[in-house]
């Protein structure tokens, strides 16, 4: 009993060797009406599965996305939640994801005025994982952060958010 124990205890460390994502991403958006202009940003997501079953894998991620919008407004996204990505073919998955946090915004600290604003905000949206090798991947989402109206300059609920950029896995 005791060896069936320690190899179940192996195997479930190998199995959680490669269950880490960690993605980097450059973002874009559409500006403030106000502005004309794009919203630019990165996004950092660290991600852990916590199901494997079949071709589908289930995660907890953590998304982190700053923005920035001339003219000097800055925003800040964290919005926790889950992922379900599918392995449709050997270098192609897609994967969708829901989530609940926190949105910030406000004016970049080099303005006369630290005004900042604070919601709650919903995300959600989809992307493409195109793997290259094990342990590295390029990627594409478009992810939708729902929050109050009217904040960050925006004139409704809705911040859609476009990003590509490389996921790492170990």
């Amino acid at each position: 009993m005791k060896k069936l124990v320690l190899v179940m205890t192996l195997a479930a460390g190998s199995a959680l060797a490669q269950s880490i994502d960690f993605g980097v991403l450059g973002v874009v958006g559409p500006g403030t009406p106000a502005s004309g202009s794009l919203l630019r940003g990165v996004q950092f997501n660290y991600a852990r599965r916590i199901l494997q079953a079949g071709p589908g894998d289930l995660y907890v991620e953590l998304p982190f996305v700053f923005t920035s919008n001339p003219p000097g407004r800055n925003g800040f996204f964290f919005t926790p939640g889950l992922r379900l990505k599918v392995s449709v073919q050997k270098r192609v998955s897609v994967y969708s994801f829901i989530g609940a946090g926190v949105a910030s915004f406000g004016l970049d600290q080099n303005t006369a005025c630290c005004n900042r604003t604070v919601s709650a905000a919903l995300d959600f949206g989809g992307g493409f994982d195109f793997p290259l090798m094990r342990f590295l991947s390029l990627r594409t989402e478009v992810r939708d952060f729902v929050t109050r109206r009217g904040i960050g300059g925006a004139p409704g609920w809705n911040h859609p958010v476009f990003a590509a950029g490389a996921g790492i896995h170990f």
